[in-house]
């Protein structure tokens, strides 16, 4: 749980490393995103279950690389820019 935490500038690369995560919770981090290619490291962590990126200041459209985290029951990116439509993979 990195949520209110100090981490700032972009995604740390570590986290890819972290494929044995289940749960995952950045909420209310200074982390700043540069478009959907910046969040295509979460794509490796096929075993999370549960994802939280609420309020972290994301512009833009909800990655289609989540779509490849077939283990998720949890999505939260609440609080943020995203534009465009729902993906269908979410409904």
């Amino acid at each position: 749980d990195f949520s209110y935490s100090q981490l700032t500038g972009p995604f740390p690369s570590v986290f890819a490393n972290l494929t044995q995560l289940t749960f995952l919770k950045l909420s209310h981090s200074l982390i700043r995103s540069s478009g959907p290619s910046s969040l295509s490291w979460l794509s490796k962590l096929s075993k999370l279950t549960s994802l939280s990126l609420q309020a972290i200041n994301l512009t833009m459209e909800i990655p289609s690389s989540l779509s490849n985290l077939t283990k998720l029951s949890f999505l939260d990116m609440g609080l943020n820019q995203l534009n465009g439509q729902l993906p269908s993979w979410l409904s």
